[in-house]
């Protein structure tokens, strides 16, 4: 048996037709800049990628050692129809109500007046304020991130701060995580920035197993004033 990772959407039917044809577990889609390692987002193996457009890899085959498809593997099916786009107005109260449970695990809450600022700020058009992406599936928003460009000292170009990334727990596990943080990525190459950053707290151990595979982890320990 084997999975078959979709990474271009423009092809789902042709990858479809390859999984059946090669009697493979459709799993889900992921996007992922070649020459990268990939792996398997149903169970985390490495994957053999065959073929490119050039700007990413079109699919990945691997060998899935229980010849059959796991239950997780049929959850990862289901996300096929997931969809990461900019914020809209409308997603006012989904928003709002995801970015509490995200400051909530932080253990901080922020007055209505940010809400707003910040909101407005994603919907506006200078380029110099926060950008917000969500995952929406049937009609209803799964995760969230934000993140901004700013200037770097050491480069030319501006560089991406990706400063907030959340999943609602009942679609964790599914690739969501990994699709808006991709799709940061994807904006970041049109837009010419030379780098995506981000922080997490050392001990959220759940989240860097997929920072641990699409990032790099660096030696810098943050300090600020007291």
């Amino acid at each position: 048996m084997f999975h078959c990772i979709q990474l271009d959407d423009r092809i789902r039917q042709v990858l479809w037709r390859s999984a059946q044809s090669q009697s493979a577990a459709f799993v889900g889609a992921v996007y992922c800049l070649p020459k990268k390692p990939h792996f398997c987002v149903a169970c985390g193996c490495r994957l053999y990628c065959a073929g490119s457009n050039g700007r990413f890899d079109l699919f990945a085959f691997h060998p899935h050692q229980d010849g059959k498809t796991s239950g997780k593997s049929m959850a990862m099916s289901d996300s096929a129809q997931l969809h990461v786009r900019p914020l809209r107005a409308k997603d006012r109260a989904e928003w709002a109500e995801m970015w509490t449970d995200y400051l909530a695990f932080y253990k901080t809450t922020l007055p209505q007046e940010i809400y707003d600022s910040s909101f407005a700020r994603m919907l506006g058009d200078d380029p110099r304020d926060f950008n917000g992406l969500v995952a929406e599936k049937g009609g209803r928003l799964l995760g969230l991130t934000h993140f901004v460009y700013h200037r770097n000292g050491w480069k030319i170009e501006d560089v991406c701060y990706l400063q907030d990334l959340y999943t609602r727990p009942e679609a964790r596990g599914a690739g969501v995580g990994r699709a808006l943080i991709e799709a940061v990525y994807n904006i970041a190459d049109r837009d010419g920035a030379p780098s995506v950053y981000w922080m997490t707290q050392d001990f959220n151990e759940t989240a860097r197993k997929l920072y641990d595979r699409i990032g790099v982890l660096t030696p810098f320990i943050k300090y600020q004033r007291p």
